[in-house]
């Protein structure tokens, strides 16, 4: 697998996690919770009595937590599309749904770990009000955590955006369309015939918009800006959010922006050598 392979496939792997950080979240911290309380602090009095089955307390408190991380794996990303629920109320329900399937898998581990002698309504019980107050907590840090991203999502209304000394603003010609962008959102601009793509990242990933635009009229109003410069007659750059380059020669030069591949002519070679010499691939 060849370097450039390597670095898509991980920016793809980043990119879904960054673009679902809330599921994996809850995922992954619901079960680490679940470690902890089990080989730490001894939740559910594991230690007082060896298990049958000849696992250790750690082995226990493993199988235990991976298991608990694969159902709100499953909950998270395969049934929540099937869920259909109040958008309000669903992720209490998703979450109550994925605690109440957890805590009967934990259950039923327990039970095998013990040669099934704990087969009891009291042993039950024990269950329904301890396994909850244990994910409660990452189920809630996963939950803000996905609030803030949303809250600091990049608002794509395409009303005139709100001038600011911190952001970028690109918009329609007549000025009917805009959008203001904080400069580490933006990645670059393409020529499209009369009109104008801007890409850029958001809360959910990166986002592609269409503006009837000049990329003149964009350099014009940007020409000093260090966030915005010209690589190609079609191409405007963000150079603060170049990843990888390629230099292969006079003709195939290539800037590497978040998984997109922008060519960088001869003309503005000078401009991008630093990069090329900090970020080549051969």
């Amino acid at each position: 697998m060849s370097r450039l392979t390597r670095y898509r496939t991980l920016k793809a792997l980043t990119k879904h996690v960054q673009s679902n950080l809330e599921k994996w979240s809850i995922s992954l911290l619901t079960g680490l919770f679940l470690f902890v309380s089990l080989f730490v602090y001894r939740a559910y009095h594991v230690d007082a009595v060896e298990a049958f089955s000849g696992h250790g307390i750690f082995s226990r408190a493993l199988i235990q937590a991976v298991g608990t991380s694969f159902v709100f794996y499953v909950f998270q990303f395969h049934i929540a599309s099937y869920l259909k629920v109040d958008r309000r109320w669903k992720p209490l329900v998703l979450n109550g749904l994925a605690t109440f399937a957890g805590l009967n898998l934990t259950f039923l581990f327990f039970n095998y770990f013990y040669n099934w002698t704990e087969l009891y309504w009291s042993s039950y019980v024990m269950f329904l009000y301890e396994y909850p107050l244990i994910v409660f907590i990452p189920i809630l840090i996963g939950y803000l955590i996905g609030m803030i991203r949303r809250q600091n999502a990049i608002d794509t209304t395409l009303s005139p955006a709100i001038n600011s000394a911190t952001n970028l603003e690109f918009g329609s010609e007549n000025g009917k369309q805009s959008i203001a962008l904080k400069p580490e959102y933006f990645l670059f601009l393409k020529s499209a015939d009369n009109y104008i793509e801007l890409y850029y990242r958001n809360g959910e990933g990166v986002k592609k918009q269409l503006f009837r635009n000049t990329l003149k009229n964009i350099e014009r109003r940007y020409g000093q800006s260090p966030y915005v410069r010209r690589c190609h007659r079609s191409y405007l750059v963000n150079p603060s959010n170049v990843q990888v380059t390629n230099m292969a020669g006079a003709n195939s030069n290539t800037l590497f922006i978040d998984q997109f591949e922008v060519p960088v002519s001869s003309k503005y070679l000078k401009d991008f050598q630093p990069y090329f010499q900090s970020y080549s691939l051969h």
